[in-house]
């Protein structure tokens, strides 16, 4: 059977155009990939992203939709994501029943697991799976294959019956991650992210490294937190891979990509700190056995409680970063959050990073039900004395399906109207707190002042120039932006850097381009002002 697997476009369709690195890909679609062609099915992969031929991200989505429908002629489509990708979803739909009425239409990710029954019935595809996805949709595929209809054998899937919408028994997923395949990226274009569009990735995972390749891995599934802005509330367990499978999936990427750089995708990651310094040694033992040269970062809890013996054992084994939900410095919202973390910990996080000399990251979002004037104070406090130089983002909380604060805001009635919540999705600011409205406002506004305002170094270039070794598709394959080779010096440790940017030419020609990154050195943060050097003879 062949299966055509589509990939959500980035801020559709507000943004155009707009770019994906591997860091940011979906990997759902790479594992579900994967577990059909294991199968014995066929599959294509269409990824929109990253193209620049065309005048709005409609028009690229139909065109590409409707060449890749002719071009492949499959039995099944699978589409997905987050609820934010919700009016993608629908527009490929409306595209697809346009050009090929009857191939069935499968649908899942995050934004079905989270809020099935309303996203089914509102999206209307031919079916939805909720949870992990990979052996159910390979049993669907055989059923359909078969031309048998029991629908309701096969666990966590939706479907029509008589025009009703049906849900088949919720059953939990107990089989090991370490029995899946690994995930297959090469239907979706996976050269063109690791290559020309890995500039376009977070600072935080490239400033190590002036020619970036990142390369992300899964290391486990579902957490046992129940933090009330996360979606991942379904799956209360915390299901990890073996240290043996994780390093036989590097084996392979590294083999196959020649990566340099390594995201762990697994918020928990350190939470036991052996599996910390299981990991750190077998990449040592990896690096000397097979030449793997590449740094690395992870996530985890505050409740890890790294020591400095097993983080600088993950330092010598290539750990540039690690982050950690930080979210807010005071205990009353951290409580209220149900984070199960204090202040005191992530202070000790941010001390240890710079006794190391790694990267320490993680986020305050504002907005808890529970913030006030006050909370809000005691968390601009905190960053400004520990995480000026630390590589901390500021923004609010988001009530998303699949969430407490979602279900807190529809009975409240902050949410009235479903439907509209999604209609204007991420377009929106919803005041879940006790504040006035222009009082909510006016905090976040002096917060999002203060912290642009408070201190950061910012160091200008030494020399700058557009980076004439760039390949033609780099020059033009990322709308107004180009890459530009700099030099300039940390402005904490005075040491000298070479890095590539992608940069506004404008900018840059007529005055200067701002950006924030990181020192491969002390690996603390700070801006970069560049503009063209009028001296090429400094590189």
């Amino acid at each position: 059977m062949k299966i055509l697997l589509v990939i959500p476009l980035s801020n559709y369709p507000q943004m155009h155009p707009a770019f994906l690195s591997n860091t940011d890909f979906p990997v759902g679609f790479a594992y579900i990939a994967a577990a059909l062609k294991q199968a014995g099915h066929k599959v294509f992969g269409l990824n929109p992203n990253n193209d620049t031929r065309y005048e709005s991200a409609q028009e690229l989505l139909k065109a590409r939709l409707i060449q890749s429908l002719i071009e492949t002629n499959p039995h099944m489509i699978g589409l997905g994501g987050l609820s934010t990708d919700i009016h993608f979803i629908a527009d490929a739909i409306q595209i697809i029943r346009s050009v090929r009425p009857h191939i069935p239409i499968v649908c899942g990710g995050g934004i079905i697991t989270n809020d099935a029954e309303y996203v089914f019935k509102r999206l209307r595809p031919d079916f939805c799976i909720i949870g992990d996805a990979e052996r159910a949709l390979v049993q669907l595929v055989e059923m359909l294959e078969q031309g048998s209809a029991l629908f309701d054998t096969i666990p966590n899937l939706g479907y029509w019956h008589e025009g009703h919408a049906r849900f088949s028994p919720r059953l939990r997923n107990d089989e090991p991650v370490d029995s899946y395949p690994f995930p297959d990226y090469e239907p979706f274009d996976i050269n063109s992210m690791l290559g020309e569009h890995a500039l376009v990735t977070r600072y935080q995972y490239r400033y190590t490294r002036s020619h970036p390749v990142p390369m992300t891995l899964v290391a486990a599934r579902g957490c046992p937190f129940r933090c009330s802005f996360c979606v991942n509330n379904d799956d209360k367990r915390y299901r990890f891979r073996s240290i043996g499978n994780i390093m036989d999936e590097i084996r392979v990427l590294y083999e196959k990509y020649h990566f340099n750089i390594l995201i762990i995708l697994d918020e928990l990651f350190a939470v036991h700190r052996d599996r910390l310094q299981q990991f750190a040694t077998a990449l040592l033992e990896g690096r000397a056995r097979y030449g793997w040269d590449f740094d690395w970062s992870f996530q985890t809890h505050a409740s890890a409680n790294i020591d400095q013996a097993t983080l600088q054992l993950a330092k010598q084994a290539g750990c540039f970063f690690f982050s950690y939900g930080i979210e807010s410095a005071s205990p009353t919202v951290l409580a209220s959050m149900n984070k199960r973390t204090q202040p005191e910990q992530i202070e000790a996080a941010l001390k240890l990073a710079e006794q190391v000399q790694v990267g320490f990251g993680g986020n305050f979002i504002f907005g808890d039900p529970a913030e006030t004037f006050q909370t809000a104070l005691e968390s601009l406090e905190f960053y400004k004395k520990h995480c000026l130089y630390a590589h901390v983002n500021v923004g609010s909380v988001h009530p998303y399906p699949g969430s407490r604060l979602f279900d807190y805001c529809l009975e409240q009635g902050i949410i009235a109207d479903k439907s509209k919540y999604y209609d204007n999705i991420d377009q929106v600011s919803y005041n879940m707190t006790r504040l006035p409205q222009q009082e909510w406002v006016r905090l976040m506004t002096e917060i999002m002042q203060f912290t642009s305002q408070c201190g950061v170094p910012v160091v200008e270039t030494k020399a700058a120039r557009q980076d004439p070794g760039a390949t033609e598709r780099e020059r033009h394959g990322n709308g107004n932006r180009s890459p530009w080779e700099l030099i300039f010096n940390c402005p904490h440790c005075s040491h000298g850097i070479y890095t590539r940017m992608l940069l506004v030419n404008e900018e840059v020609l007529q005055a200067y381009a701002s950006f924030v990154t990181g020192c491969p050195v002390c690996h603390k943060r700070f801006i970069v002002k560049a503009a063209a050097s009028e001296r090429p003879d400094l590189y």
